[in-house]
């Protein structure tokens, strides 16, 4: 596969695997804190990693760990981005917790994997650049209104919130995490089928997607600007 940005990527790369995770519980079941030990995710502080396949999910921040017992609906750069957001420092990210905290967690994620989301479109031609926080706006108005109800802040508050505790600078500086494996995912018809890892720190400093770099920094600007009107 060829990126945007003319970079090849490999199919079998460190988010893709072949193999399957079963004997995970039932479907439906919430996200659960569990010991290091029992994800086998390995690291320390600072490092990150997940698994995600159709049988189970799991993430860590070197500290705590989380596992979902079998299938779900999001993405495996949903769980990335889970990651990215606990690497910032200042933003909730457990998906797991009083139902406060998920939500507010869920928020989070779900703003920064939409705009990352939108901005690999963009560059792809699906919308325009000008209409990336417009449309995340949208979505996480739907987000707070329609879908996670009651949600523990209003709107308003809610992108206040996120826009105050996101540090852009990591949020930038990982991103091309996000789009190597949006890019894979999007390349793969069958990804919902097959089991996804990454790992990264949180000093990582991918040197790749320049362009979608410097765009999400000027978006997340916006995301900014926006907050505070």
């Amino acid at each position: 596969m060829t990126a945007p940005d003319g970079r090849m990527i490999a199919r079998e790369s460190v988010y893709l695997r072949g193999r399957r995770v079963s004997g995970f519980g039932l479907a439906g079941a919430p996200w659960r804190r569990v010991g290091l030990g029992e994800v086998g995710l390995g690291g320390g502080p600072g490092d990150y990693a997940m698994l995600w396949s159709p049988g189970a999910q799991m993430m860590s921040n070197g500290r705590e760990a989380f596992v979902h017992d079998g299938p779900i609906g999001t993405l495996p750069s949903h769980d990335l981005t889970h990651l990215i957001i606990a690497a910032n420092g200042a933003l909730g990210w457990r998906p797991a917790g009083e139902r406060a905290d998920i939500y507010r967690a869920e928020y989070n994620v779900v703003m920064l994997e939409n705009l990352y989301d939108k901005i690999y479109r963009a560059s792809l031609g699906e919308l325009s650049m000008a209409d990336v926080v417009p449309q995340v706006a949208a979505h996480l108005d739907w987000f707070v209104n329609k879908l996670f109800v009651p949600f523990p802040a209003s709107a308003k508050q809610a992108i206040e919130q996120f826009a105050t505790g996101l540090r852009a600078e990591p949020a930038v500086r990982l991103s091309p995490h996000f789009y190597d494996m949006k890019h894979a995912e999007i390349g793969d018809a069958g990804h919902m089928d097959k089991t996804w890892t990454a790992r990264f720190r949180a000093d990582d400093a991918p040197p790749s997607w320049d362009a979608l770099r410097a765009e999400t920094h000027r978006q997340l600007e916006a995301i900014k600007q926006m907050a505070r009107r």
